[in-house]
């Protein structure tokens, strides 16, 4: 018997199930595949220094601003080098900070001129909020604390709207050094109040204390509902008694909103207990089905009490359509015996550090994503900002800082499309932003959609993941699939993300086609608000 036509036959299997392998999508659960390939873009790769203007002039006044800013260096690099501690840098921003200070006429003015280059804060808005207490995001990190800290050593020098500024963004910046700064008696008692709910509660921390004591000496009754709204979450008696003077101090109007408040208050506090007296049932067996809210609030219960039979149940679920929305946590339940072997395996993978003395110590998630989170490896990012033209660039920058030492050194730049994008329900603008990175001798490019409310993280994933490869890094950056403009993007080695979604842990999704279906969902909410849809 020959055995050539059975070669040939196995020859032709081996290769039909090869190519079945690469093409089929990744089954939740499995994890001998490779899982989806990371999207690349088509990319400019070519020898060239840094273009003079970046060691040009930076803009001094506030009049004409955005005109002489093209003649020199662009914003997010000055904010990369305060970031990386260069003085030369640090000296020559804060000259042209005190100009523009002494030329304009509000703070408006100079935070929409060099603002930006301490922190994007609000991002979307060039305007300094009037209530900072709001939850931080990925656009509101890199900002240079120590720079800022640096210059309110002797705050009493500069004018008052740069040091309002100053005091401003360095609200965005966590640590017990900034904590220190803030129980000064020249901090705005304002902006004391707002870094302690963002960073120090529920400590009742020297600045607190001294912030509320200036509130009872300066009579300042617009801050009294904030003070005891802070000082109710804190039993020891200095706060109470300071609660207690403050509410003897107001007025029956004053009195009248914070009794609003605790009512609203006592409101979300019964709700909350609703919720957590949730009575779930017993884990479900196959193949019983359960609602995708029933197992978001019962599968943390149900695998305290049996893992086991909960992976059973998981099993069943993996291709329930309608507990899609809990498909991380229950491929982890599929996937590990325990939380810790999901979090050792993540560790072994370099997903996160090795070290993470906080993991334990924060809120259990069974999600990896969440995990990843935690431990600074994966970002939410909202996408949708009225800015045009769009930060690409200072999202570079914030990424690239996030993960350092990964892409020390590289400098970003973006060159803005010369229209505006186009307006909604219309063809998308053809006119794109070019995005640069400038790395080791070569400068890198890739084009970004004109986008009419979002910016593009397909083109600045793609950039990044491109620069990482050239300087031989396994990791790479990855979007995780979203149809909504506040997508999750990760960052570990590039075998790790893919077994993630081989495995099911997560889907990750082409940046792309993320940033098309959030614009086609915000357009179909936009035709439901004006009648043209139903709800």
């Amino acid at each position: 018997m020959k055995p050539w036509p059975f070669v040939v036959v196995l020859v032709g299997l081996v290769l039909g199930g090869t190519v079945y392998i690469l093409v089929r999508e990744p089954e939740n659960g499995a994890s001998t595949r490779s899982g989806r390939e990371l999207p690349r873009l088509p990319l400019d790769r070519v020898a060239a220094p840094l273009p003079p203007r970046f060691a040009g002039p930076l803009p001094s006044r506030v009049e004409g601003f955005h005109h002489e800013l093209e003649q020199g260096p662009p914003l997010s690099y000055v904010r990369a080098r305060l970031l990386e501690g260069d003085q030369e840098m640090g000296a020559k921003f804060l000259s042209v900070l005190r100009q523009a200070a002494a030329s304009a006429r509000s703070l408006d003015e100079l935070w929409g001129t060099h603002g930006v280059v301490l922190g994007l804060g609000d991002h979307g808005d060039d305007k300094p909020p009037d209530d900072m207490d709001f939850l931080k995001g990925l656009h509101d990190e890199g900002v240079p604390c120590a720079w800022l800290r640096e210059r309110l050593a002797d705050a009493a020098k500069e004018p008052p709207l740069l040091t309002e500024l100053l005091w401003r963004k360095l609200v965005r910046c966590p640590g017990s050094e900034t904590t220190a700064f803030f129980a000064r008696e020249d901090a705005p008692i304002t902006w004391v109040l707002a870094h302690h709910s963002l960073f120090d509660s529920p400590r009742f921390t020297p600045a607190l204390e001294s912030a509320v004591r200036r509130i009872l000496n300066q009579g300042r009754e617009e801050l009294l509902v904030t003070a005891m709204y802070r000082l109710s979450r804190h039993q020891e008696p200095v706060a109470q008694g300071l609660r207690e003077e403050l509410w003897r101090r107001a007025s029956g109007e004053v009195r009248a909103e914070w009794e609003r408040r605790e009512a609203m208050r006592d409101e979300f506090a019964r709700q909350w207990e609703q919720e957590q007296a949730w009575k779930c049932p017993p884990i479900p067996n196959p193949p019983g089905r359960v609602d995708a809210l029933t197992v978001d609030r019962c599968l943390e219960k149900w695998v305290a009490s049996s893992w086991t039979a909960t992976a059973r149940f998981a099993m069943s679920a993996s291709r329930a359509p309608e507990l899609q929305g809990a498909s991380e946590p229950l491929a982890t339940v599929r996937n590990f015996s325990s939380l810790s072997e999901m979090k050792a395996w993540a560790r072994e993978r370099k997903l996160v550090p090795a070290a993470t003395p906080t993991m334990e110590d924060e809120p259990r998630s069974l999600s990896l994503s969440s995990i990843m989170r935690q431990a600074q490896r994966a970002f939410v990012i909202n996408l949708e900002t009225r800015d045009f033209p769009r930060r690409h660039d200072e999202l570079l920058v914030t990424l690239a800082w996030k993960v350092r030492p990964a892409l020390a050194g590289v400098v970003f730049e973006q060159l803005p499309p010369k229209t505006l994008p186009a307006d909604f329900f219309q063809p998308p603008s053809s006119d794109e932003y070019t995005l640069r990175a400038y790395a080791d001798g070569q400068r890198f490019s890739v084009k970004a959609r004109n986008s009419h409310s979002l910016e593009d993280i397909g083109a600045v994933v793609g950039l990044l993941n491109q620069v990482l490869e050239s300087r031989g890094s396994p990791h790479r950056f990855a979007v995780l699939d979203s149809q909504v403009s506040e997508v999750q993007v990760v960052f570990g080695p590039e075998a790790a993300l893919r077994e993630a979604d081989a495995r099911g842990l997560w889907r990750l999704g082409d940046g792309r086609e993320v940033l098309v279906q959030a614009e086609a969902r915000i357009e179909k909410n936009l035709r439901r608000l004006l009648g043209e849809l139903p709800f």
